[in-house]
């Protein structure tokens, strides 16, 4: 089975980006490596940002589901689960994503955080919205699992 030209896009965009950051790095580049031509990004993704983000997606929407999935066990299984046990279904979907010479995951890997560290604002403004309501059910989850937690300040004073 031949890959699309979307996914070849993608593929040539995460490894260019992951080595040489995503503002150095060309459409022509990205075009030329997954060969094809500029209509074809401008037809998938609509710009480098959109590129960008689809990027993301492809992998942190899998990380994301194994990470609440994982959340959603805890709390059905214990009712309130203890601070290390949210900490490590955070954690361990990430780890398990990089383990065993997966290349594509270590790239991966290193493209988020390259473009962390480039602090490219859009592109984490981007990235905070499309994956708040993750990070907004592990701070609650935190949250419990933290002495107190579960009870109002008010409550607990009381």
């Amino acid at each position: 089975m031949s890959v699309s030209t979307r996914d070849r896009i993608l593929d040539a965009a995460e490894q260019l980006f992951a080595e040489q950051g995503f503002h150095p790095t060309t459409l022509r580049q990205i075009t030329q490596d997954a060969g094809a031509n500029l209509a074809a990004v401008n037809y998938h993704f609509g710009s480098k940002q959109a590129l960008m983000l689809a990027l993301f997606r492809r992998r942190l929407d899998a990380l994301n589901a194994a990470r609440l999935e994982r959340l959603d066990a805890l709390e059905n299984d214990r009712g309130r689960p203890n601070l290390e046990a949210v900490l490590d279904a955070f954690v361990q979907p990430a780890l398990e994503f990089t383990r065993g010479g997966d290349a594509e995951g270590q790239r991966f890997m290193q493209l988020l955080l390259r473009a962390f560290a480039d602090r490219d604002t859009a592109l984490q403004a981007a990235m905070r919205q499309e994956y708040a309501h993750v990070m907004r059910r592990f701070a609650e989850a935190v949250g419990q699992a933290l002495p107190g937690g579960g009870t109002k300040p008010a409550e607990a004073a009381a």
